[in-house]
């Protein structure tokens, strides 16, 4: 993101007179000051421990061109940019919201109790094909990581596969409110965060609330063989089914020592190769697949794209 600290006053509520610095360029946000680059909004957090608008003086001596500053705290430094807003990270999902409005890529979402950053992998890959392709990075998949993310896209970003995790109820739908997806993903319901949601049922419903991020056009893709989201789907939106009874079915699976070879009943005669050992991987892709089709990206693209793929580290360690 590149924008002046004006623009940026134009594309959330900043509550401040911020002429004198209008002028200043943005590049890129920052929240943590060991990380800081020349140029970059540094947007403090209120921590349970401690205040990050302790350090804005140390983020704008570090390069930080200008910072958020929350209207309740006193005291903001004389010298530096500020830009005064009711709650810091309301207004960093806000500034990535009108971000990605205005950059305006193809949103696919992500989320799942497993294989939520394998996916994305295989997404982003697969779009890689056709078009400029933006992706979550690391762990950047929560209420502060999600904006981060979305901010740090480059202008021409054509499509931005985003990863969404969470650990409690209502996080998601921070998530998808933020987005308004094109596409999301339900990879499976697991049991992970049982101890927050109770339940299957309760992890269900979470996952769900992608969903509300969604609108008319919007397509949800989630699995056929799992029996609690099937209640949950509404009309209020396109869907597509993967899985031993969904819109696309494995037809073939061979596991190697590399990988895995499948075919499909989409492309009975196309045997992708996925370069990552699990007979689950294939049914991440059969997702992925179906989002690649409304981009218009056939199962010869997906073979493709898939034979060179590059993973996020670690993710079978």
């Amino acid at each position: 993101m590149k924008r002046t600290v004006g623009e940026i006053a134009e594309m959330i509520p900043v509550l401040n007179d911020i002429e004198a610095w209008k002028d200043v360029v943005i590049t890129g946000v920052c929240f943590d000051t060991r990380q800081i680059e020349t140029g970059n909004l540094f947007v403090p957090f209120i921590g349970e421990s401690r205040d990050g608008h302790a350090f804005v003086g140390q983020a704008h001596e570090a390069g930080a061109a200008a910072a958020f500053w929350q209207k309740d705290v006193p005291n903001p430094p004389a010298g530096v940019p500020v830009l005064m807003v009711e709650d810091t990270l309301l207004a960093l999902q806000s500034l990535a919201k009108a971000y990605l409005n205005q950059v305006a890529p193809k949103t696919i979402a992500i989320t799942g109790s497993n294989g939520k950053t394998t996916t994305k992998d295989i997404m982003a890959a697969i779009a890689s094909q056709k078009y400029r392709v933006h992706k979550t990075g690391g762990n950047f998949n929560n209420h502060i990581g999600l904006p981060y993310t979305i901010l740090s896209m480059p202008e021409d970003t054509e499509v931005a596969v985003l990863e969404m995790g969470m650990n409690h109820r209502h996080e998601i739908e921070v998530l998808t409110k933020i987005v308004e997806p094109d596409m999301a993903i339900i990879t499976n319901i697991g049991e992970a965060h049982l101890e927050h949601l109770g339940s299957r049922e309760g992890i269900a419903e979470a996952k769900m609330e992608v969903t509300q991020g969604l609108r008319e056009k919007s397509l949800l893709i989630y699995p056929s063989d799992e029996p609690l989201l099937k209640p949950l789907v509404s009309n209020a939106y396109r869907t597509a089914t993967f899985g031993e009874t969904g819109d696309i079915q494995p037809v073939t699976i061979q596991t190697e020592m590399e990988g895995t070879t499948f075919t499909t009943n989409v492309a009975p005669d196309v045997a992708i190769f996925v370069p990552i050992v699990g007979e689950h991987n294939v049914f991440n892709t059969m997702a992925a697949m179906l989002a690649a089709r409304e981009l218009g990206i056939t199962p010869e693209d997906v073979k493709e794209a898939l034979a060179n793929m590059e993973r996020s580290a670690s993710r079978l360690e």
